[in-house]
């Protein structure tokens, strides 16, 4: 019995171990009306959006899903919108950007792959 127990806990913190060596780090920068930047790194968890930081009205995560997807989302809280951008980043030094741009708001989201 003490055999069948420690193998399903072995099992079991293998699982957990190898779903948490999944996590990628990036590098994040937002910038917003060419002017005030911010900068912060994100470690993040399969299939949780992540906070990535906030600027005035606006605050930002990205989620990685499986397969190395990821998506960046910017919560607009002057205009109560969101905007989405999504790809993959698979190696190390890969990109992703979000744009968003009106007659008030310049925005760039840029997460970067980083080891």
């Amino acid at each position: 019995m003490r055999i069948l127990i420690c193998s399903i806990v072995t099992c079991l913190s293998i699982g957990f171990f190898s779903l948490n060596s999944n996590a990628a780090n990036l590098s994040c920068e937002i910038k917003l009306n060419n002017g005030k930047t911010l900068r912060t790194s994100v470690s993040t968890i399969l299939n949780r959006k992540m906070f990535v930081g906030e600027l005035e009205s606006l605050r930002s995560f990205v989620t990685e899903k499986p397969n190395n997807f990821f998506s960046l989302e910017v919560f607009l809280g002057g205009y109560e919108a969101r905007v989405y951008s999504e790809g993959f980043l698979r190696n190390i030094g890969e990109v992703l950007n979000l744009s968003y741009w009106s007659r008030e708001v310049l925005l760039d989201l840029q997460c970067k792959r980083i080891p």
